[in-house]
């Protein structure tokens, strides 16, 4: 397990000791930015056996690299993977050195995203930890590439550059069709949510929570093809539903309105909708996976929520801030050692051992 402190609380101690020593937000950038290359670090060395679907991955790729081009483009689906497969087998490399170059794309636009964004290091750290992201980037592949992806389309959109947005989004929809789930943050881009709205938006959020099973079905009848065989299953996933909503109820009255840049309010919004679609998740883990591409900016919403707070509600975000750390930092690594380890990314093994 020391890798995984090591991941924790390097960046930590750095961030600690750094206080004082230049500006502040550099040393975020360099605290975050030494989370993500241990990050990367762990990605890339791992075993084979961190992950369930490892086993699975490794077939694909060498099954992609060894067929031809004219049979890899008869692949229905998720074509951006397979040739990314096929161009990499060729050039000699190993499955262990595959493995690596994923974590690279995985890693960079998170980082270079959170490092634009971070405004607190520690906190972010052990959000990005918990809320479920960070195993699924050991787990499933094609995904993480495409969640990646996401994030590029996000510092586009941001950019105003458009065409570029989209052409990214249909590009991770090539890697993992889950990512359509991208279009809609083009609208919550530019809709603002008031505190007014939100009251609203409670009832609605609670009536979907009854009927979620009859509105999934509903649903699921304008998502693309490969999803309309999931069927309703029962997985309790009610824990990050829980917190997902607690921070929606933290992030609209713990902040003031007059304060927020445009940057916390689209994050804000993409945390709503985190909420709708992780209503469905106890009934269909697939609700779940079309929820990584948006929970990504979680961790980087809280602290802005925190930083941009109603006057006099200081001392009680520095609180919350206290107990966020405090008790994430525990849970994670309660999880690592207790927890159902559902993906078998714990304890960690380097490829060698």
């Amino acid at each position: 397990m020391y890798p995984y402190f090591l991941l924790v609380f390097l960046p930590l101690i750095f961030n600690v000791c750094c206080i004082g020593c230049g500006k502040n937000k550099s040393r975020l950038k360099i605290t975050i930015s030494l989370f993500f290359l241990l990050y990367y670090i762990l990605l890339a060395l791992r075993a084979k056996t961190i992950d369930v679907d490892l086993s699975n991955y490794q077939s694909m790729y060498v099954g992609y690299g060894k067929s031809g081009w004219n049979k890899l483009f008869a692949v229905p689906q998720e074509i951006g993977y397979a040739v990314f497969c096929k161009l990499i087998y060729i050039t000699g490399a190993n499955f262990q050195v595959f493995l690596a170059i994923v974590a690279l794309i995985e890693i960079i636009p998170l980082a270079v995203l959170y490092s634009k964004e971070i405004e607190d290091a520690p906190l972010t750290i052990l959000l990005f930890l918990n809320i479920g992201i960070f195993s699924m980037l050991f787990s499933g592949l094609r995904q993480s590439i495409a969640i990646a992806l996401g994030a590029l389309a996000f510092l586009l959109l941001r950019k105003r550059k458009i065409v570029g947005y989209f052409l990214t989004v249909i590009l991770a929809m090539t890697f993992h069709m889950s990512a359509f789930m991208l279009f809609f943050m083009y609208p919550l881009y530019y809709i603002k949510i008031s505190k007014t709205t939100f009251v609203f938006i409670i009832p609605v959020i609670l009536v979907i929570f009854i009927f979620n099973r009859a509105v999934f079905n509903f649903i699921t009848r304008f998502f693309p093809e490969k999803y309309l065989h999931y069927t309703l299953e029962s997985t309790n996933a009610y824990a990050m539903l829980a917190l997902y909503v607690i921070f929606a109820i933290f992030t609209f009255y713990i902040s003031d309105e007059h304060k927020l840049d445009r940057d916390t309010i689209v994050l804000r919004n993409f945390l709503i909708f985190s909420v709708f679609l992780q209503i469905f998740a106890p009934i269909q883990s697939v609700a779940m996976r079309m929820n990584y591409y948006y929970i990504i900016f979680i961790p980087l919403l809280i602290p802005k929520t925190i930083k941009n707070s109603k006057q006099g509600m200081e001392s009680l975000c520095r609180v919350a801030e206290i107990v966020m750390i405090s008790f994430f930092t525990v849970y994670f690594f309660y999880s690592a050692y207790f927890g159902e380890d559902i993906l078998s990314i714990f304890p960690y093994q380097f490829f060698w051992e």
